[in-house]
């Protein structure tokens, strides 16, 4: 991938402690992290099924963390196990993450019941390929543990925290992620009926959450 004209990088310091699942100490661990919040960036306007939702980002140690706030009405899956289509199977939320001007990247979908997806994309060309072959998105599956996303519900909707090991997203060994360069996006699928509202925290001009020249780059300081 070659560099491109992404906006200036956003700068991410670390968190001043590892989160923990305790909502009260979340909260002080995110205080003044970067926050990203979902739009519809290709409409004129916001669609009537909008739900707002923000993500707020940071790292520590080896890792990158994200805490998404995610107002729902109604939050809901028939998803039963891990790797399943789950965009097809009710409410999503993604993270794409890559090493800025190199060809992989990661997919990792988290449902409200916590079951996952998770997907590597060896190069932006492997997407398409998927679509064209009887096995799809089956050879790009992962199956690893190393990276850890905790969906919990709240009154307003759902909240999902993720961890992100920096040898997750590139396989070169890191001791830290310090000076790292990364593209991101999250996306986020919301079924108030039957076709689902599409959202997005970087500024895409069509709904395509694949658009990665479009996605947010972040500069880990």
């Amino acid at each position: 991938m070659q560099p491109d004209s992404h906006p200036p990088h956003l700068p991410c310091p670390p968190l001043p402690s590892e989160p923990s699942g305790d909502l009260q100490n979340l909260e002080a661990v995110f205080a003044s992290a970067p926050t990203l919040a979902f739009a519809q960036h290709w409409g004129a306007s916001l669609e009537p099924s909008f739900q707002p939702g923000t993500i707020r980002i940071g790292w520590h140690g080896d890792s990158f963390y994200y805490l998404a706030e995610l107002q729902d009405s109604h939050p809901h899956t028939s998803a039963t196990a891990r790797n399943q289509h789950l965009w097809l199977l009710g409410d999503v939320l993604e993270i794409f993450a890559g090493v800025h001007c190199a060809p992989s990247y990661i997919e990792c979908h988290t449902a409200p019941n916590g079951e996952i997806l998770q997907l590597h994309w060896p190069s932006p060309e492997a997407l398409a390929e998927s679509k064209n072959s009887p096995e799809g998105i089956a050879p790009f599956m992962r199956l690893d543990d190393s990276a850890t996303f905790a969906a919990t519900t709240t009154p307003h909707g759902w909240n999902v925290l993720g961890r992100i090991p920096a040898p997750f997203v590139s396989p070169a060994p890191h001791a830290t992620l310090t000076g790292a360069i990364w593209d991101i996006n999250f996306g986020r699928y919301d079924y108030t009926a039957s076709t689902p509202t599409l959202s997005s925290t970087s500024p895409l001009t069509q709904p395509n959450f694949h658009r990665r020249t479009e996605w947010t780059t972040i500069h880990l300081v």
